[in-house]
């Protein structure tokens, strides 16, 4: 099970963090994510024309598997950091740029969060500092983290990255199961026969 050194906003080491192999040890496959991330840029024109190739069209389970490859990526080639939840009074842009230049984060920084903060001031604070782009765990896109040079988790967002891009990993055997225990039941299998069920996929 791949590990990750957690630091607080001081840079300090406050502890580690087991990761989940199904998130961060996937296999990395550039043709998803070039697919994935191609798709999702291809928007943008109101009533535009709309592109008709069906290689084009993904599903959830795609973009998660993509997401998985980019967070892999991200992890095996060490632009990946986790800190604990930043909590901030107000929006104070000096604190957040003092974080960054603890932690000797530069470039493109991607910073995700769990959710949006109650009060806004994290976000408003690291928002104002240039190549600096704000994310929530449940919407975060392929793009925005290969696209990145540092990808910031916080615990939380961490927890909630590692739930949504497991959903169709953690399905599969259940299906399995499900279907090992009609054909153990003659019963069902002999009242059955003339109907086929597909729980093979995720039709989404």
């Amino acid at each position: 099970m791949p590990k990750i050194d957690v630091v607080s906003a001081a840079g300090k080491k406050v502890g580690t963090r087991d990761l989940s192999a199904e998130v961060f040890e996937a296999r990395v496959s550039i043709p998803l994510m070039h697919q994935v991330v191609v798709a999702g840029l291809g928007g943008g024109i109101v009533h535009g024309p709309q592109p008709r190739d069906h290689d084009m069209r993904v599903n959830k389970k795609m973009k998660r598997g993509a997401l998985r490859s980019a967070l892999t990526d991200a992890l095996v080639s060490g632009k990946l950091a986790v800190v604990q939840d930043l909590e901030f009074d107000e929006p104070k842009t000096k604190s957040a740029a003092a974080v960054l230049d603890t932690l000797e984060l530069g470039g493109k920084v991607l910073l995700v969060l769990p959710a949006p903060s109650d009060s806004g001031a994290v976000e408003r604070s690291f928002r104002n500092i240039r190549d600096v782009r704000v994310a929530y765990a449940r919407s975060l896109g392929v793009y925005e983290v290969i696209a990145s040079d540092h990808l910031v988790l916080t615990e939380g967002a961490l927890d909630v990255v590692e739930g949504v891009t497991t959903k169709d990993t953690e399905a599969a055997p259940q299906e399995r199961a499900s279907k090992t225990g009609e054909a153990a039941d003659g019963s069902s299998g002999a009242a059955g026969a003339g109907t086929t069920t597909d729980t093979g996929g995720e039709a989404e």
